[in-house]
């Protein structure tokens, strides 16, 4: 996807005024915000809850977990909300690509 696209779709990132609070709770503890639907940010997908933020940092594997427990435990809010940012924006990308009928090849996928 283009570069300018996806600025754009990060620009429409609007996080919400207690998202580094809420963020915080969330990386301590994922598996207990699964299904929480408290509002993270909003974007032109609509809203990015802390059970969303929850199943992406699902994704990462444990000690990567742990790694940003404890660099975001006591990072500025401007940090966690660019790591929530981050997270939004991954997934405008991917509803984006599904959207076109965008994925990996065949072959790419024999490598998974």
């Amino acid at each position: 996807m283009p570069s300018a696209i996806i600025a754009l779709l990060a620009l429409r990132n609007a996080p919400r005024c207690d998202a580094a609070a809420t963020a915080r709770v969330v990386i301590a503890d994922p598996d207990a915000h699964r299904t929480d639907n408290s509002t993270l940010g909003s974007s032109v997908a609509g809203n990015f809850t802390a059970g969303e933020l929850a199943r992406w940092l699902q994704t990462f594997p444990p000690m990567q977990q742990a790694q940003q427990r404890g660099q975001l435990a006591n990072a500025p809010d401007s940090v966690v909300v660019m790591f929530v940012k981050q997270f939004v924006t991954n997934d405008l990308v991917i509803r984006a690509a599904d959207s076109l009928k965008v994925g990996p090849t065949p072959d790419e996928l024999k490598q998974l």
